[in-house]
């Protein structure tokens, strides 16, 4: 009977190990990088690449009951009713032409699983003072590059 009580409290103490791991993983993984009353911007560290001249990540948005209201006004009216939980974008940044592009913008529902995508292929510029400047300065800074 000791052994199966010990044998249960060591899975117990894994378990709870693990759990605690993963947590402080997921922290590691999304980093905050902007915050204001609709939304907070997370960096996505284990998707930061730089692949020659062209660094890429995703960026997770995490929506207030503000901000949800603002996006939704601006999504399709077949898409306003559907819980979101977080809308992901694929940021690519041009380090030698410093311009800019969206690949692509997921809204995630309450699995996480995306419903709404939009995407584009144009390459903006960075303007100072916008969320792509913080997006950018954020990638460059998690890969020394600033």
């Amino acid at each position: 009977m000791v052994k199966k009580g010990a044998a249960l409290l060591s899975i117990f103490v894994a378990a709870v190990l693990l759990t605690f791991a993963a947590r402080l993983d997921a922290a590691d993984k999304f980093i905050p990088i902007f915050e204001n009353d609709e939304f907070q911007i997370f960096l996505n560290r284990s998707t930061l690449r730089k692949n020659n001249d062209v660094v890429t990540s995703s960026v997770r948005y995490v929506f207030t009951e503000a901000g949800l209201k603002t996006l939704r006004a601006a999504i399709p009216s077949r898409e306003r009713k559907k819980e979101i939980s977080a809308e992901v974008d694929f940021f690519n940044y041009n380090l030698v032409k410093a311009r800019y592009n969206v690949q692509v913008a997921a809204l995630h529902g309450a699995d996480d699983a995306p419903f709404y995508r939009e995407g584009s292929k144009k390459w903006l510029s960075v303007k100072d003072g916008t969320l792509a400047a913080v997006v950018v300065n954020a990638m460059l800074g998690e890969l020394g590059l600033q």
